[in-house]
């Protein structure tokens, strides 16, 4: 909990300062961590490291980082996307090196070096452009013949000005459709997903007689499979925005498999309720792999167009980034896991299936009827439209 109101804390302060101080207090508070890690002497040690990892908001300054800078929202998506392609590439790559190392050269030796990279990570963000200092304000009526734009002048930090800036911010967000129609989709894909995913463990061993190693295996080969979607999704995407762009120049129908970014969206939430389906009907462990594909390439369509909305739409970027993360965090970490607990030893392990997938159900109508449009006044297309500056405005 204290970790999630440190997110939207964080996100706040990044819309008024800027990036580069989360990203240093990031990385100085990771590296504290694993320092000590690598210097305890008894469990006390372990507890206590975990006190640092409330200011470890490297992802939510990169995520606010990229969408400030991004030029288009096509950029915005294909930043986005790469660094959910190196988390999920360090998920799978970092667990199987850091048991090697602690069993082939010594036990202290992955948080040694983990100490190390996030004393050169603070470092390296010491020379980062900071995108929230650079950020230009529009002229007043008054200054309408000024030739060029004021930097933003950064308001005195105080409990104060910090509300003051988190209830502006929120407001903002309500106030965009659009954006509001994002996050509906998000949260409720969100609590499908992490249902399904907590309950991997708890019916691993009671369902399919799975050991540690077998349930070790199972989570890296859907790291593997997400890693892999991601990197496809990254690269086709251009070649779907190209040949609608290309036709709308033309003046004709796009191809049939250049969708829009509804449809794209649509498309990856039938995939995924799919494979809650066939999650409920699975009886053994191939049937449990198969499903398992079909449930993290789903997801991947659909977060690669929903971020880059967050991206384009959003006034305050550091906010909404830290909305959609912090939130997150509260229903994978907290309610999932309850759950999915309940629901398994209550109504077995197909009823999260079920459950995941009649939730996705109401994205899906609530998108494809147009209640929650995601798109920003256009047809979803406007790749070329510009994204950046700290409040996304487009500039003249």
């Amino acid at each position: 909990m204290f970790q999630t109101l440190g997110t939207l804390l964080s996100g706040t302060l990044m819309d008024m300062y800027g990036t580069k101080g989360v990203f240093v207090i990031n990385f100085i508070s990771s590296a504290v961590c694993y320092a000590m890690f690598y210097l305890a002497r008894d469990a006390w040690w372990l507890y206590m490291a975990q006190i640092p990892t409330l200011l470890q908001h490297g992802m939510l300054a990169a995520r606010t980082y990229l969408s400030i800078h991004a030029k288009t929202k096509e950029e915005a998506e294909r930043l986005l996307g790469l660094t959910r392609f190196a988390y999920g590439a360090g998920m799978t790559i970092g667990p199987a090196l850091g048991g090697w190392l602690a069993d082939h050269v010594d036990l202290r030796a992955p948080a040694g070096i983990a100490m190390v990279g996030s004393v050169i990570s603070c470092l390296t963000v010491l020379w980062l452009d900071d995108g929230g200092a650079s950020a230009a304000v529009k002229p007043s009526s008054g200054d309408a013949g000024d030739a060029a734009a004021k930097p933003a002048a950064k308001p005195t930090l105080s409990v104060g000005s910090v509300l003051s800036q988190m209830a502006t911010a929120a407001s903002n967000v309500a106030s965009v459709p659009a954006l509001r129609a994002v996050f509906f989709v998000r949260f409720l894909g969100l609590i499908a997903g992490s249902l399904a995913y907590r309950a991997l463990p708890v019916a691993a061993k009671s369902h399919f007689d799975m050991g540690a190693s077998g349930l070790g295996a199972l989570m890296s080969f859907a790291a593997v499979a997400g890693v892999v979607a991601q990197g496809s999704v990254l690269a086709l995407l251009p070649a779907v925005r190209a040949a609608r762009a290309n036709a709308r120049k033309a003046g004709t129908p796009p191809p049939a498999w250049a969708l829009s970014d509804t449809s794209i969206v649509l498309a990856g939430l039938a995939v995924v309720g799919a494979g809650f389906a066939a999650l409920s009907l699975a009886t053994t462990f191939e049937h449990l792999m198969a499903a398992i594909i079909v449930v993290v390439v789903g997801p991947v369509l659909v977060d690669v167009i929903l971020a880059g909305r967050i991206a384009s739409l959003a006034t305050d970027k550091g906010f909404a980034n830290s909305v959609d993360m912090a939130v997150g965090s509260v229903l994978r970490s907290i309610a999932a896991p309850y759950a999915a607990a309940w629901l398994v030893s209550e109504l077995g392990f197909a009823s999260v299936g079920r459950v995941s997938a009649a939730l996705i159900v109401l994205p899906f109508v609530a998108v494809a009827s147009g209640w929650a449009s995601i798109e920003d006044g256009g047809d979803g297309d406007d790749a070329a439209a510009p994204v950046g500056g700290r409040h996304g405005t487009k500039e003249d």
